[in-house]
C-alpha cells in the first residue's frame, strides 16, 4: 500500500514535470514522454529541443556580464533622461527649488508634470491683473499727453 502511494506521488510529479518542460520549451507532452525520462547532454539535447545551445562556463559568464552591463547602462541612461526632463520642467515653471525634492522622492516625470501644473494653476489663481496705465478717464489721459508735449517743446 505505501509503495502504491509512493508510485502515485512519483507519477503526479512526473506529469507536473512534463507539463513544465512542454510549456517552457514549446514541445508537446508526447514528444517529451517519448524521451522516456532519458538523460540527454550537449548536441543531443539541442537536437531534440531540450536545450538552446552548448557553451562553456566562461562564455556563459561573459555573455551574461555583457547583457547585465547593457541593461544597467540602459537603466542609467533612462534615469539620466528623466532627471534632465524634471530639471527642464522645473526651470520652465520657474520652480527650480522643486528639482531636489522631486529627485529625492523618486518622482516620475509624469508625476512632476502634474505637481507643477497644479502649482502653476494655483499661482495663476492668486495673481492679480496689474496695469501700468493709471485708471483715468480717456479725457484726463489726453490732457496729460498734451501737457507733456507742450513742456517738451518749451
Amino acid at each position: 500500500e505505501s509503495l502504491e502511494s509512493l508510485q502515485k506521488e512519483v507519477d503526479r510529479l512526473y506529469e507536473m514535470f512534463l507539463q513544465l518542460i512542454a510549456r517552457n520549451r514549446g514541445l508537446s507532452i508526447e514528444k517529451i514522454r517519448s524521451t522516456e525520462a532519458g538523460l540527454y547532454f550537449g548536441e543531443k539535447a539541442v537536437e531534440i529541443g531540450l536545450a538552446d545551445g552548448v557553451t562553456t562556463f566562461f562564455e556563459f559568464i561573459n555573455n551574461h556580464r555583457s547583457v547585465s552591463m547593457t541593461t544597467n547602462e540602459l537603466t542609467e541612461e533612462n534615469y539620466r533622461r528623466e532627471i534632465l526632463e524634471i530639471i527642464r520642467l522645473c526651470n520652465i515653471s520657474k520652480t527650480p527649488e522643486k528639482i531636489g525634492e522631486f529627485i529625492e522622492q523618486g518622482i516620475s516625470v509624469e508625476q512632476a508634470r502634474e505637481v507643477l501644473m497644479e502649482l502653476l494653476a494655483e499661482r495663476t489663481k492668486k495673481t492679480e491683473i496689474l496695469s501700468a496705465i493709471p485708471q483715468n478717464s480717456g479725457e484726463e489721459l489726453m490732457m496729460q499727453v498734451a501737457k507733456a508735449r507742450a513742456q517738451s517743446s518749451i
